[in-house]
């Protein structure tokens, strides 16, 4: 379901174009849910910091992206519109197992609402796609209830930017 929501892209999203403008991401860095968004991946791969860049997407027919290593071996973890097409049961599982791929992660996710028939803490659209509908607050909120339900330590959520379209954090 979540597959059917990417978009093709023209340009790079205003997420990966904000994190380029910063020079914020360096190392090896892993797009998480590439989807449709190949400007993205070359965009993070042509920063100078960067050493790397390999993009992951469970949709995508080529079977070396669907390896994801564990255990920080990539300096930086990049997700873009991701998590906010995944319902609740799969959410969780997608952030979780992004998040420990890298020793820094960036999530962003979408704040407009879309329409659509309400089910689960979003909508389902007439395309057949789920979109939540949290607001900033409760992503914040989500962030940590999942870091703490699932692992054990100290974390940190800090918001990089919010928009009236967009919530963008770097959770480490």
């Amino acid at each position: 379901m979540s597959g059917a929501t990417a978009i093709a892209r023209t340009k790079v999203s205003a997420p990966t174009q904000w994190i380029t403008e910063h020079a914020y991401v360096y190392g090896n860095v892993l797009h998480y849910g590439e989807g449709k968004a190949f400007h993205d991946t070359a965009a993070l791969s042509a920063l100078p910091q960067v050493d790397n860049v390999d993009a992951y997407d469970p949709n995508s027919p080529d079977p070396l992206k669907h390896v994801i290593p564990g255990g920080c071996t990539y300096d930086y973890v990049v997700s873009n519109y991701v998590l906010n097409t995944l319902t609740p049961a799969e959410r969780e599982d997608a952030f979780i197992k992004g998040f420990l791929s890298g020793c820094y992660s960036i999530w962003t996710v979408r704040l407009d609402k879309v329409d659509g028939d309400p089910i689960f803490d979003g909508v389902l659209t007439k395309r057949g796609t789920f979109q939540t509908h949290l607001k900033a607050e409760d992503w914040i909120v989500w962030f940590y209830d999942a870091l703490r339900e699932r692992l054990v330590g100290n974390y940190r959520v800090k918001i990089l930017r919010k928009t009236r379209n967009y919530l963008m954090v770097e959770v480490y």
